[in-house]
């Protein structure tokens, strides 16, 4: 037997790597296995075509400022997005405008390749991101982030925007404090911009910008915001940014839970003190990052957070993008003893993440993800009906309204595929029909007793409709 403790070959390993750069590896470990296992329990997260994901939502909304359409309400023929969520909101998207911008350019780009480019790079920046953060972090502060990294893995699948904000926060802080040359404050200023005009709360980061004294950044970000604006106002008209200001309003009139107003409304406050506080939390937070201006860190991490907290819609992937706070502090190396030759760190979690999102994207098209699909519909039920189609793991649906004995085309020829439950409701509500959609059927006939698949003929394209949408969700919330 061993005559002292490190002298069993386990504890050897301990004492070589050392306590903390093991408690990396293992993050390190922890992080791949929630990257692989969330989309074995979020299947629909692995197809950023499917309708109503948030890569389809942004390609939606790109194809209707490029058409002239209304960018916050939609027409007969558009791209079906979930656009009915009350009381949280009724609109086919939340983001400004500018969010279109990027999607519309990439209409020129042939259908698979629109929906995976910033799928795929989110993905992959998301994934670096984690590896970043394990690897960087005292190993003390390892274990609140190892409990976030499971929303950051929903995240990083989701294609939602947050995916590429966050990772893009933390190199905005490195580039900003580590080499802040004219031409790194340049770019900079123009990634900021650029993010506080498709999500808005990165605008604190303009404050922390202005407090640094970094002009040129300021400068860069000011034209970047003109031009950016001026583009989007001049493809979708000027009025597009008037709908998004009657949408903003509607929304901030009815909180999400998470958010501070609806945290004291869940306490039994009334929603004045919930706005009041909100206004007091944001007002706060910015005399704490002038009084400490000089620290960059401190002003960086403070206005992170107020970007993800000072809103009324605050959802669990909107906090994720807070770990960007965490940047500063993000500095512990990650060091072996020599005799094990580790890799660089850099270099090394770029071509691992890079990698893991190309095969991401290479399973998703071998599993079905090109694929396309029409929907029509038919109502031989003997009364007028709501066709209300769900979304995974959403409470948002999108639903068109037929008469008795009408047909239409809910969507044609669209890249994606439909994967949920689709519910028929009657004129007031009532669920008559709830069934899951079968994805090789383009077309059902709506029957008195039942609900048959058939393949059906293009038809006139069928009208947006939000009846019956709140009594859908209560419905699906009840059960």
């Amino acid at each position: 037997m061993p005559g002292r403790l490190s002298d069993i070959y386990g504890l050897r390993v301990v004492e070589r790597i050392g306590p903390a750069n093991l408690a990396r590896i293992l993050g390190a470990i922890f992080w791949l296995g929630v990257l692989v296992w969330v989309p074995t329990i979020r299947a629909d997260l692995l197809y950023p075509a499917d309708l109503g994901s948030d890569s389809s939502n942004y390609a939606a909304a790109g194809e209707r400022l490029a058409a002239g359409s209304t960018l916050y309400a939609l027409q007969p023929g558009d791209r079906p997005v979930p656009a009915d969520n009350p009381p949280e909101w009724s609109g086919p998207i939340l983001s400004p405008p500018p969010v279109a911008l990027p999607w519309a350019a990439m209409l020129a780009l042939p259908d698979p390749l629109r929906f995976y480019l910033a799928w795929g790079v989110g993905l992959a920046m998301t994934t670096a991101l984690g590896f970043f953060l394990v690897a960087r972090l005292p190993a003390r502060a390892l274990l609140p982030v190892l409990i976030a990294l499971f929303p950051l893995g929903v995240v990083a699948w989701s294609g939602n925007l947050n995916a590429l904000l966050a990772p893009a926060l933390v190199v905005v802080y490195r580039a900003s404090v580590t080499e802040p040359s004219r031409r790194v404050q340049t770019i900079v200023g123009v990634v900021l911009a650029i993010a506080a005009l498709v999500k808005l709360g990165p605008v604190f980061l303009l404050l922390w910008l202005l407090l640094l004294g970094r002009t040129i950044a300021l400068l860069a970000a000011a034209a970047t915001g003109v031009l950016i604006v001026a583009v989007t106002a001049w493809i979708g008209g000027v009025d597009v940014f008037a709908d998004y200001v009657r949408l903003l309003l509607t929304s901030a009139s009815t909180p999400s839970d998470i958010s501070i107003p609806g945290l004291l409304r869940g306490l039994g406050l009334p929603p004045m003190a919930g706005y009041l506080a909100l206004i007091l939390v944001a007002a706060i937070g910015c005399i704490a990052m002038v009084v400490w201006r000089r620290n960059a860190g401190i002003t960086f991490a403070i206005a992170v957070l107020l970007s993800v907290s000072a809103t009324t819609i605050v959802r669990v992937e909107t906090l994720v993008v807070g770990l960007a706070a965490l940047a500063p502090w993000a500095i512990a190396r990650f060091q072996v003893s020599e005799g094990l030759r580790a890799p660089r760190l850099a270099p090394t979690v770029a071509l691992g993440s890079a990698t893991f999102a190309i095969l991401a994207v290479l399973g998703s098209l071998l599993t079905g993800g090109t694929r396309s699909l029409s929907m029509t519909l038919a109502n031989e039920s003997g009364q007028p009906v709501v066709v209300r189609f769900t979304v995974p793991n959403q409470y948002a649906t999108f639903g068109y309204e037929l008469q008795d004995s009408q047909a239409g085309t809910a969507w044609f020829d669209q890249e994606g595929t439909y994967r949920s439950v689709i519910a028929v409701m009657t004129l007031d509500c009532r669920i008559i029909h709830d069934f899951r959609s079968d994805a090789s059927d383009n077309g059902w006939v709506i029957g008195a007793t039942a609900v048959e698949g058939a393949v059906m003929q293009r038809l006139a394209a069928l009208p947006y409709s939000a009846r019956c949408a709140e009594e859908l969700r209560r419905h699906r919330e009840g059960g």
